[in-house]
């Protein structure tokens, strides 16, 4: 197994960027990575100005994979999450849905303990760690870490989670795939404007899926086939996850569009993964994998 240091991290996935590592393909690769706001942020009032800055979300990499290439899929397999306690959540003005109601800025630290999140109410969370950061770089501009799109990036998803595999469209040789901005614990839509911010060490595995030619993200979790899409209109989101999702029944089962269409209106799930980050809502289409036995 290899390891990234910590300090080993992007800010940008940048076409232009040298790699921090180069793997064989299903080589497996364990990092330290730092949390959304480098380590720099405590509960302590005097730090709250660096939590609204940029740049946010340092991700780990970016990770060269032997072998893959423009038109090639990358599947990261997620192999574990270890969050390093303790975790901080963030509430600040004009910042998600309850952005209005929020007077002033706050850090508050919370505590992880035998598996739970302790909120400042005192009530328990169960810990599910996730990846808010996941992606390949985009062929044609850097894009900023803490920004979402086709490539990946600032997805915040909840499914990006030990025993998921990501698949990602590779855009420049090798992927250069980079990953970050923990979180302990979060709800779908990152409703409150941050989950439970934690570093993790995280051990992923990389495979190539020559000839893939994926549009945006997908996952499989344990338990679902999900398509990911990210657009500053919501519907033009929507259209796209379902669409990708009907897409990638065709491919599994040669069925026509209409069997996949119908599947998708009977069965499947659409989900919000985050509405606070730019360009806009990354949205989620669910769809159980027991259904097509994979």
């Amino acid at each position: 197994m290899k390891t990234l240091l910590e300090d080993q991290y992007i800010i940008e996935f940048d076409p232009a960027a040298a790699p921090a590592i180069e793997l064989e393909p299903g080589e497996e690769l364990e990092a330290r990575v730092k949390d959304w706001c480098f380590g720099l942020v405590s509960d302590d009032p005097a730090t709250y100005e660096r939590a609204s800055r940029t740049p946010r979300c340092p991700a780990a990499g970016p990770v060269f994979v032997r072998g893959a290439a423009p038109g090639d899929a990358i599947a990261v397999r997620i192999l574990a999450l270890d969050p390093i306690s303790p975790g901080h959540m963030v509430i600040r003005p004009g910042c998600g849905p309850f952005g209005d109601r929020v007077e002033q800025m706050e850090i508050l630290r919370i505590p992880l303990e035998d598996g739970m999140a302790r909120l400042p109410t005192g009530l328990r969370v169960p810990l599910a760690p996730m990846l808010g950061v996941l992606g390949a770089t985009p062929a044609d501009a850097p894009a900023p870490t803490l920004i979402s799109g086709d490539h990946g990036g600032n997805l915040d998803t909840r499914e990006i989670a030990a025993g998921s595999t990501v698949l990602l469209p590779v855009q420049v040789e090798g992927g250069l795939i980079a990953f970050g901005d923990a979180h302990a614990v979060m709800g779908d839509g990152e409703l409150s404007g941050s989950g439970v911010e934690v570093a993790v060490v995280a051990r992923l595995a990389f495979d190539v899926l020559p000839g893939r030619n994926l549009r945006r993200p997908r996952i499989l979790s344990p338990t679902h086939m999900i398509t990911l899409a990210t657009r500053d209109d919501f519907r033009a989101a929507v259209e796209l996850a379902t669409n990708d999702m009907a897409d990638w029944i065709i491919e599994l089962t040669g069925w026509s569009f209409r069997d996949a269409a119908l599947l998708i209106g009977a069965a499947g799930r659409l989900l919000v993964s985050h509405v606070i980050n730019r360009p806009g809502p990354t949205i989620k289409l669910a769809l159980s994998r027991e259904l097509l036995q994979i």
